[in-house]
């Protein structure tokens, strides 16, 4: 179930699209040119979602994209321990293997992030996601076995207009976000763009012991665009962005026990044994009906940042393009694992350690008419 409550302050007019002309999808090319090419003319399979299936489906990040590219796939133990396949390939294991990069690279706007937890976020003012499928060589400097993601966000407009849109659903689920975006001082060489949001939502499973609420998410953020264009041939883009996300996760509940061989034959020391052996009455099984767990001594609690900066610069010079990019992105996570069953505090921390990831991105590339 889900309300929701939207408030636009300046409509912005759209021109339809005659129905009889088919028109060209624009994609940036599978290749480490990344230039902008017509889809048609590539011989690449992708999935296209764009902005009217975004806003139809109300779709706020990669993990709910996924609906629209059956194709790509996610893995996910922790919020740090994520990652993305297309066709079955890039990682064969979710966990999270510090500096060592999947096969299937995620781009938001250009920019590469390196960290799997680095796309849990929500992504304010999505425009549009791209999804490249099979190898695509080096692309943008790292291998890509799988395909490779691309994300792009809403450019800041010369047309003023402000948006604030505000839901709520099932276990309390609440989210609100809003962007402004116009003309600096009236220019019509300078804008900007800044967009915030904050989600947060009740955990589904529940401890009947304690009471905690397990797999909750909350998360929050916000993204600010400069865009110059000081004359027709020179365009540059500056984007800062930070964001947050929290959760008590991840707990997965058991849907069966084994009970028997394969053969039928029946396994003497099976679970319900066992559990009977030190008087337990295990939960339901019924993963249908079941939303209890009755976890006593953990806390799974984790945190992570993820912000940077990035300016895209193009100039056209005699009908060619002289492109640069710079970005620079920082990851940090925070796992507050607590378990009052273990004397040894450091157990879990050995186990969930803190890290952190920078990097550091630099392209420059020539293209031709």
């Amino acid at each position: 179930m889900m309300l929701a409550v939207f408030s636009s302050f300046e409509a912005v007019a759209q021109t339809a699209a005659d129905p009889a002309t088919v028109a060209d999808v624009v994609v940036t090319s599978t290749t480490s040119e990344k230039q902008a090419t017509a889809l048609q003319s590539e011989p690449v399979a992708a999935t296209i979602i764009t902005q009217d299936q975004i806003r139809a489906l109300q779709i706020d990040n990669l993990d709910q994209a996924k609906k629209l590219a059956p194709s790509l796939t996610a893995k996910r133990t922790s919020i740090q321990n994520l990652t993305y396949n297309i066709r079955g390939v890039g990682n064969a294991d979710a966990t999270a293997l510090l500096g060592i990069f999947g096969g299937v690279p995620i781009y938001v706007d250009g920019v590469y992030l390196p960290r799997p937890g680095a796309w849990t976020t929500d992504l304010p003012d999505l425009f549009g996601i791209q999804v490249l499928k099979g190898p695509q060589s080096t692309h943008g400097g790292w291998d890509s076995t799988g395909g490779a993601v691309q994300v792009g966000t809403a450019l800041p407009s010369f047309a003023q207009e402000s948006k604030l849109a505000l839901s709520y659903g099932s276990y309390n689920h609440v989210q609100l976000k809003g962007s402004v975006t116009g003309p600096i001082d009236g220019s019509d060489k300078a804008a900007f763009r800044v967009a915030i949001y904050g989600t947060d939502r009740d955990g589904y499973i529940q401890s009947v012991n304690s009471g905690t609420r397990y797999n909750d998410w909350r998360d929050k953020g916000v993204r600010a665009q400069l865009l110059l264009q000081p004359d027709n041939d020179l365009t540059a883009r500056l984007i800062v962005d930070y964001s947050q996300a929290d959760t008590n996760c991840c707990v997965f509940l058991p849907n069966a026990a084994v009970t028997q061989y394969a053969n039928g034959a029946a396994l003497v020391n099976n679970f319900f044994v066992r559990a009977a052996r030190v008087g337990y009455a295990p939960l339901s099984f019924d993963a249908l009906s079941r939303y209890n767990t009755d976890l006593t001594g953990a806390y799974p609690s984790e945190r992570v940042e993820n912000y940077g900066a990035s300016i895209d610069v193009h100039y056209n010079m005699n009908g060619y393009t002289l492109s640069s990019l710079t970005a620079f992105r920082q990851y940090d996570y925070h796992p507050h694992w607590f378990n009052n069953t273990q004397i040894n505090v450091d157990t879990d921390r050995a186990a969930n350690p803190q890290n952190t990831a920078r990097s550091l991105q630099q392209e420059v590339k020539i293209s031709t008419p």
